[in-house]
């Protein structure tokens, strides 16, 4: 082995460097490094997420409902372009969200998938995020359901394409 260091590459955020080594200034919405007079950057907690270029979809393990509002790290911005005949698949990126029950045996879905019970009012199609980015966007459902005592165990079902979801948490 030579050296003590795997070798660095250069990434979208910055070029190999051996300042950019250095921890970061972070900033609330950016980790900076500063090299030479040149300032490179990458939004906060956006190193890794997961990405769809078509329908795509994930459930979150169990967690206890927040008493606060839930968020989401992502970007749903449309990458799309104007193509011969009109719009490619009506130029949205697009974040659906349902919240479900705790999971428990009995739901196992027939891809063995185990998914809890959708809680009432809260589906999928009253919660959609289109063209959007953000740290925080707000994960709210559309007529006002009732709602969901903090401390309940539940989970989210996530469905979005052309889009990199990063994070989801709670104010």
């Amino acid at each position: 082995m030579k050296g003590w260091r795997r070798p660095f590459k250069d990434t979208h955020a910055a070029p190999h460097d051996i300042w950019l080594m250095a921890a970061p200034i972070t900033t609330p919405t950016q980790h900076l490094w500063i090299d030479s007079g040149n300032v490179y950057g990458i939004d906060l907690y956006r190193l890794a997420g997961l990405y769809s270029p078509g329908n795509g979809e994930f459930t979150t393990p169990t967690f206890e409902m927040p008493s606060g509002e839930l968020w989401i790290n992502a970007d749903a911005s449309w990458q799309g372009g104007n193509y011969v005949g009109g719009a490619d698949e009506g130029r949205q990126a697009y974040i659906m969200v349902a919240l479900h029950q705790e999971v428990n045996a009995s739901h196992v879905d027939d891809e063995g998938l185990a998914l809890g019970k959708q809680i009432p009012g809260y589906e999928s199609n009253n919660c959609i995020i289109t063209n959007s980015s953000g740290l925080q966007l707000p994960v709210a459902w559309k007529g006002n359901p009732k709602p969901v005592p903090a401390g309940t165990r539940v989970q989210l079902r996530i469905y979005f394409r052309d889009t990199t979801v990063y994070a989801v948490g709670s104010n």
